[in-house]
């Protein structure tokens, strides 16, 4: 049986249709889904899967014995105490498992015994903006589950009440990166420079070296604009863009709130991301980030993307953190937007996204998707305020050349051409909507550009371009 399993569970936790009836009996909580395997079956596929399997797989890149074994013994705690109630493929094919909100992993973590789940605040907006002068704007896309929606093996792609969408988190992923920190990690990895690092890396002093943004062996690249004050949290609209990004490589556009400074820095990150090597598809893909430690590599589950560690509590079936989002703007055409908001409540960081269609009485047709809670901050910092607001766009490669942000055209073409990000406000201490005073960052003026406008008096207010076509090796 053992075997069997091992030979049947494929990439991305898929099985053959036609032996799926073998494997749905087997203390199974999911409701069986067709074309996945289910949810007990993956659990048994990781728990007798071997190094061997995947040591020379294509794209595999785990390191050795023992970073496969973490990455094992990660997966399996990581789904321990979790229910499943249904799954279905998303649209890029991965199974996404609808898991009852109790059960996540963030709330079954051991910091997080005795939590309470907290009730969302109401989203904050700005009643000027009614009264600004109009100019273009872009077309919400909707969130991305919904009842109607079907995936290819005609699974209902929605999560019902009382559960939420969770990527599931396999071996054939992480066994994409060399270890679990860097899996962990804001930036992609390389095995092999990431290797000749440790070895550079060898003695304790060095080890114990705080790893800041952008020390992860790639070169980081931005076009971005910031503000030095104290918050607790933003808002924007993001447009969204297909940029060409290559393997191995991110291209984003985000928000960033900062706190703090060296190991005991911690952030609040999010919005959309190619990262090919992480979700295995080119589409951009909704994401969050969030670091409670620097960016360590001393404790590497103080950081992740998603739902990919016990930190973010997700309230809301709608969205799918990791899911693709879509349609996607076009040079010349429609451009697809979403708004997006983090608010400090009580301690906690709360996520609000914003689409076509997503009514929610009483918060401005926002949806409270979910919250990094107090406890993930250990007292740090992000559970009294953040000191900076960031928003922007951001590369980072390997590649003697990258790839697009953006559009790939340069800021100071503009509208249906360059990325945005537009009404752009910051929420005060005094939980009052401020717009934001930005300063424009061209880090890599050759490459990747921004332009930015401060408070316009029109419907776009605060509002920052980027973006660029490449950037060639220096």
């Amino acid at each position: 049986m053992k075997n069997l399993i091992q030979c049947l569970v494929t990439r991305s936790g898929l099985v053959a249709t036609a032996l799926l009836p073998l494997f749905l009996g087997v203390h199974s909580v999911a409701a069986a889904a067709v074309g996945i395997a289910s949810y007990s079956d993956f659990i048994k596929g990781v728990r007798y899967a071997q190094f061997e399997q995947f040591e020379n797989r294509i794209n595999s890149e785990v390191m050795d014995k023992q970073a496969f074994t973490a990455m094992q013994k990660h997966i399996l705690k990581h789904y321990r105490g979790v229910k499943i109630t249904n799954s279905f493929l998303g649209q890029s094919g991965s199974p996404i498992d609808c898991v009852t909100i109790k059960s996540q992993p963030s709330l079954q973590s051991r910091k997080m015994r005795g939590h309470k789940l907290a009730t969302p605040p109401k989203a904050l907006t700005r009643a000027d903006q009614r009264s600004a002068k109009r100019v273009k704007s872009g077309k919400d896309i909707k969130p991305q589950l919904s009842r109607k929606m079907k995936d290819l093996y005609g699974n209902t792609m929605y999560c019902g009440k009382g559960t939420i969408p969770m990527r599931r988190l396999t071996l054939e992923t992480l066994t994409r990166f060399e270890t679990l920190d860097d899996f962990f990690s804001k930036g992609p990895g390389d095995a092999l420079q990431r290797a000749e690092k440790r070895k550079e890396q060898s003695s304790v002093q060095s080890k114990q070296e705080e790893i800041v943004p952008g020390d992860d062996d790639a070169t980081h690249y931005w076009a971005h604009a910031r503000q030095t004050v104290d918050n607790h949290g933003g808002d924007s609209r993001l447009n969204v863009w297909r940029p060409d990004a290559d393997p191995g490589e991110f291209s984003l556009s985000q928000h960033w709130y900062v706190g703090g400074t060296g190991a005991n820095k911690q952030t609040v990150e999010g919005g959309w991301h190619v990262y090919d090597w992480k979700y295995e598809n080119s589409n951009p893909n909704l994401f969050i980030f969030s670091t409670s430690a620097g960016y360590s590599v001393t404790d590497p589950v103080s950081k992740c993307y998603n739902l990919d560690c016990a930190a973010f509590v997700q309230i809301n079936n709608s969205w799918v953190l990791g899911g693709e989002l879509g349609p996607v703007s076009t040079t010349g055409g429609t451009q697809y937007i979403f708004r997006m908001q983090w608010q400090l409540h009580n301690g906690n960081w709360w996520l609000f996204l914003k689409g076509r269609g997503s009514a929610e009485p009483g918060v401005a047709n926002y949806h409270a998707v979910g919250y990094y809670p107090e406890e993930w901050f250990n007292g740090g910092q992000l559970t009294q305020h953040a000191t900076k607001i960031d928003y922007g766009g951001e590369v980072a490669s390997h590649d003697e050349n990258t790839g697009e942000m953006g559009g790939g055209k340069h800021a100071v073409e503009g509208w249906q051409q360059a990325a945005y990000q537009r009404t752009i406000y910051y929420i005060d201490l005094a939980q009052k909507g401020q717009w934001a005073n930005l300063t424009k960052v061209n880090g890599t003026p050759d490459c990747y550009t921004a332009d930015l406008h401060n408070q316009t008096g029109t419907t776009w207010a605060t509002y920052l371009y980027f973006g660029g076509p490449e950037c060639p090796a220096p």
